[in-house]
């Protein structure tokens, strides 16, 4: 199941931006010398919240139920197990990636953030970024793909600060490269064969850094029963065998602290399950945590993600104190 690699994307779209260069001189930029200015810490927030929702929670499951969730709307809890549910639960494979495995995936994320500028001084930001992606698996090693093909269709991001908005484009969109690990890097040429850009090969890199490691939340959600309105927790060995799917050149430290899914309903092959995360982020601009509520739906008969979306409060402190609110959304197909 794919609800591993949406958690680290989603866990691994928040984060990105943090990573990333600051903005350009003149587009909040810190001061030379004092703190960093509101428009400065706010896209190392939006970007940094973004990445680590899209690419953790994007992995976990569901649609109808989805919508209910996000506006608040409560899913019953005291109906009858459809009849696709075992009555000894259900087990949901682990999906092993194989070469000719193929993948389009779209994403969106957006964020509203208030910023502590200074002494009774606030700054308000909006965020959104839209991506969508085609991918085929070129290696597998281990039962792990370590190498792909990937295009980034569409890549677009818009920051509006103190009402006045700009979009920051992506020099990836439209491009296609191939991706793969070589011991502890990830390494991409063109889809050529050539070398890309400085600034290109290091957005490819970032997107791409779990590629060739081993997929623990797969593992884990495979190993579970699943009952209706049965709420499971991962357990804290869980939590930290997920953790230590990091890359330890990262200055950044992104920790899932809570993982709950509770499987709703079973219908047509597909899985629907409300679902529950808590995230941290830490790096050398300063840390900030999110709790995402939200929906996602998996295949039975393969365990791929399909769909999963969610919304919560993002707060920390990233060169001024941020608070918030981020809804993600990430839809895949095979």
């Amino acid at each position: 199941m794919k609800l591993a690699h949406a958690l680290a994307l989603s866990l691994t779209l928040v984060v990105t931006g943090c990573k990333k260069k600051d903005d350009p001189a003149g587009a909040g930029s810190a001061p030379a010398s004092g703190p960093a200015t509101a428009s400065g810490a706010g896209s190392a927030v939006a970007s940094g919240a973004g990445s680590a929702v899209a690419s953790g929670a994007g992995s976990t499951a569901a649609s109808g139920a989805g919508a209910a969730v996000a506006s608040g709307a409560a899913v019953a809890s005291g109906s009858a197990a459809p009849a696709e549910v075992p009555a000894d639960g259900l087990k949901l494979p682990r999906g092993l990636p194989k070469v000719g495995d193929k993948e389009t995936k779209a994403e969106d994320m957006r964020m509203t953030l208030t910023i502590e500028a200074g002494p009774g001084k606030t700054v308000e930001m909006q965020m959104a970024k839209h991506s969508e992606e085609t991918s085929e698996v070129l290696g597998v090693d281990g039962g792990t793909k370590n190498k792909i093909k990937i295009t980034y269709t569409t890549v677009t991001e818009n920051q509006t600060t103190g009402g006045k908005s700009r979009d920051k484009p992506s020099p990836i969109a439209g491009k296609t490269y191939v991706v793969w690990r070589e011991g502890d890097d990830v390494k991409a040429t063109l889809a050529d064969g050539s070398a890309p850009p400085a600034e290109e090969l290091a957005e490819v890199v970032d997107k791409e850094e779990e590629l060739g490691t081993p997929n623990s939340i797969d593992e884990i959600i495979a190993s579970k029963v699943w009952k209706v309105n049965e709420k499971v927790a991962f357990t804290p060995d869980e939590l930290a065998k997920v953790n230590a799917r990091q890359n330890p050149k990262s200055e950044e430290k992104k920790s899932l602290e809570k993982m709950e899914l509770t499987l709703i309903a079973v219908e047509g092959g597909v899985a629907r399950f409300n679902m529950t995360m808590g995230m941290a982020i830490k790096n050398p601009k300063g840390s900030m945590s999110m709790a995402v509520s939200g929906t996602a739906r998996a295949d039975t008969a393969s365990g791929h993600l399909l769909e999963i979306e969610g919304t919560g409060p993002v707060e920390g402190v990233m060169g001024a104190k941020v608070s918030g609110t981020l809804t993600m959304k990430t839809v895949a197909t095979y």
